[in-house]
């Protein structure tokens, strides 16, 4: 299997038609004119939207690919991490020689061979394309900034919904809003509803941004790809005999609150302060 969908023609028209028949968001504004910019296409600029899930990515890849048109237009849909890369290079070698010059491809970073792809995308920019692409995974965008990117990015964060945006959204759903409402469900786009609550979306945000970091170090697993995460990386040891608590001061947790480290170890001392009127065990 594939693992992946294309679509062109009048079935990426079919397949963008309801997301071009809703509201656009002001950085989808700044979007459309990176598409149609020719500077951008000179320079080989490649468009990455990224930000948590369900938050507007791929409605926004969407309604670019929309605008353009399935004349000139690939709208690529990764479905699976094992999507094989060189297929992908493939198909759209063959949309290329077949006069299609602007692509989409929607949740990239999705991929296990995400950098390859990436390398592969930089060099067909230099033939005429125009690259588009979306994922939750920001920190993977981030490490391919100064890699497989380089000075080629246009990057737009759709994690968090300005008030502005969220306004003319439910204006455009017939919903009135108040500063008061948009206070109250938080700025994240990805979990709206009338009784959101704030510690909901705060769990969402941290074990996403945590899925998101698992994501990257399993796709860049190896020392040279991981740049600024080299240092988290270390050979296994299988026994350690040069550490002993006779470094450790005999007051070491008495010795004052806050950090207090030595030469060979790290020491954290806190306490929580009990105001209440029962006594705790």
């Amino acid at each position: 299997m594939l693992y992946f969908e294309s679509f062109a023609d009048i079935e990426l028209d079919n397949y963008c038609l309801d997301a071009s028949q809703l509201p656009q968001r002001r950085m989808c504004k700044h979007f459309i004119q990176y598409l149609q910019s020719t500077l951008n296409q000179a320079e080989n600029k490649i468009a990455v939207l990224y930000g948590l899930y369900s938050t507007g990515k791929s409605t926004m890849l969407k309604q670019g690919a929309a605008l353009v048109g399935g004349r000139k237009a690939v709208f690529i849909n990764i479905k699976d991490k094992t999507a094989d890369f060189i297929k992908i290079i493939e198909m759209i070698e063959e949309f290329k020689n077949a006069g299609k010059t602007y692509f989409f491809i929607d949740e990239i970073t999705m991929l296990e061979d995400f950098p390859y792809l990436i390398s592969a995308i930089v060099k067909l920019c230099e033939e005429n394309c125009t690259f588009s692409l979306s994922g939750n995974d920001s920190l993977q965008f981030y490490l391919a900034k100064d890699g497989e990117l380089y000075d080629k990015h246009l990057f737009y964060h759709t994690t968090f919904l300005p008030y502005i945006d969220y306004k003319h959204i439910n204006k455009y759903n017939q919903v009135q809003c108040s500063m008061d409402d948009y206070i109250k469900i938080t700025s994240n786009s990805a979990r709206q509803s009338d009784h959101i609550q704030k510690n909901n979306v705060h769990d969402y945000i941290y074990t996403a941004i945590a899925r998101n970091i698992y994501n990257t170090l399993s796709r860049r697993f190896s020392g040279e790809n991981l740049g600024i995460l080299n240092k988290l990386y270390a050979e296994n040891i299988e026994f350690i005999d040069n550490i002993s608590i006779k470094w450790l001061k005999e007051n070491i947790d008495t010795e004052k609150d806050g950090s207090h480290n030595g030469q060979n170890y790290m020491a954290y001392t806190f306490y929580i302060e009990h105001d209440g009127t029962q006594t705790m065990n």
